[in-house]
């Protein structure tokens, strides 16, 4: 283990202070802020390759007010309690964790299961491919499976995926005649 991943290195100090901030764990938007601001605070630790493996490079840029979904079930009091108390070995294990949370955070789920494992949520989200056109798709929150609004799997370039805001999702819905 490097010493700035050690629970007492000034680095995860930091980061476990987050959780007992009252302002930062008063709203979902102050968390996933908070969060982002650390890892954008902290980048000789999450170097470039860390921020694109666990799509945290993404995740940091976006708009907590535009992007946190208002009906996430995320629970900042289990944060508090459990996700505080975890140690982390690796910068890359903790990237994840971070980015998980992010990405539940922002996330709108979609009502279907994934048809790859029939289970896990589907949330909606974007593709924007290297050539700039962007899909609009489903992807399983465990397996990484894509599949468009129809149900057919997703076998285009992905690109950069990032979550669908809830005015994307509802121009997109009322397009395809669901609202």
């Amino acid at each position: 283990m490097k010493n700035y991943m050690k629970r007492d290195s000034r680095f995860m100090q930091q980061y476990y202070a987050l959780f007992s901030d009252e302002n930062i764990m008063s709203s979902h938007q102050a968390y996933y802020a908070a969060l982002a601001a650390f890892v954008k605070r902290n980048n000789r630790y999450f170097r470039k390759e860390v921020l694109q493996n666990s799509r945290l490079d993404m995740l940091i840029e976006l708009d907590p007010a535009v992007y946190v979904n208002p009906e996430t079930t995320l629970s900042l009091e289990t944060e508090k309690n459990i996700v505080s108390q975890r140690e982390y070995n690796k910068i890359g294990g903790l990237a994840m964790i971070i980015s998980s949370t992010l990405w539940e955070l922002a996330a709108v789920p979609t009502s279907n299961d994934c048809p790859k494992i029939n289970q896990y949520t589907m949330y909606y989200v974007l593709a924007k491919q290297p050539n700039g056109k962007i899909h609009f798709l489903e992807e399983c929150e465990q397996c990484g499976y894509l599949m468009d609004s129809y149900g057919n799997e997703y076998e285009g370039l992905a690109g950069i995926i990032f979550p669908a805001t809830r005015e994307e999702i509802a121009i997109h819905l009322s397009k395809k005649g669901i609202l």
